[in-house]
């Protein structure tokens, strides 16, 4: 066998093991994720707004079956300030009720002392939480109402601010402005769009 053989095999092992740890990791952390039960106040909320919405009150029977489980992978536990404390993040289910040309509903939960701060909850495009320049952040694209004009979408980004309880406005990626800044938190009256 030749020295560059030898080399070569030798990286694709080097790649090989460090790819099978890293997937042995993260199995790990998904397991420990999955593991995690959320209380059960988010389980009733969840539960409350899918079957809420069918209420037909002039006939009640006028429904589907009633939802009596949260559907997998609607509620899920996260980290965002980086506490060891267990924030919590809901994904709607996609459907009219929580979705609209403005993208799906999400709503976030943060973990504090005295409880749960509903840090972000509206329609997003697409809604992540990532580390950037070693600082967790939610970033979400948002729907034209929200951007600059002429622009079909945006991405707002925003970190948590433990002292004042909330999510504050960072710079976005996609070197946006935030001369149109949409809340984290849409009002109770605002719905799908």
């Amino acid at each position: 066998m030749t020295l560059s053989r030898i080399m070569m095999s030798a990286a694709a092992a080097l790649v090989a093991g460090t790819l099978a740890g890293e997937g042995r990791a993260l199995a790990q952390d998904a397991a420990q994720s999955a593991a995690q039960t959320p209380p059960e106040g988010f389980s009733w909320y969840v539960l409350n707004e899918l079957n809420g919405f069918y209420l037909d009150i002039e006939d009640p029977t006028n429904r589907p079956p009633l939802i009596t489980e949260v559907p997998e992978g609607v509620i899920e536990p996260v980290d965002l300030n980086m506490d060891g404390r267990t924030d919590w993040l809901i994904r709607w289910p996609d459907s009219t009720r929580f979705c609209g040309t403005g993208g799906c509903r999400t709503t976030l939960y943060i973990c504090g002392e005295d409880g749960f701060v509903r840090a972000f909850d509206r329609q997003a495009l697409r809604f992540e939480i990532k580390v950037i320049d070693r600082e967790q952040r939610v970033e979400a694209t948002l729907h034209t109402v929200n951007c600059r004009e002429g622009r079909e979408e945006c991405t707002r980004v925003w970190v948590w601010d433990a002292a004042a309880k909330r999510l504050r406005v960072v710079a976005s990626s996609d070197g946006g402005e935030n001369w149109n800044e949409p809340p984290p938190v849409e009002d109770a009256g605002q719905g799908a769009d």
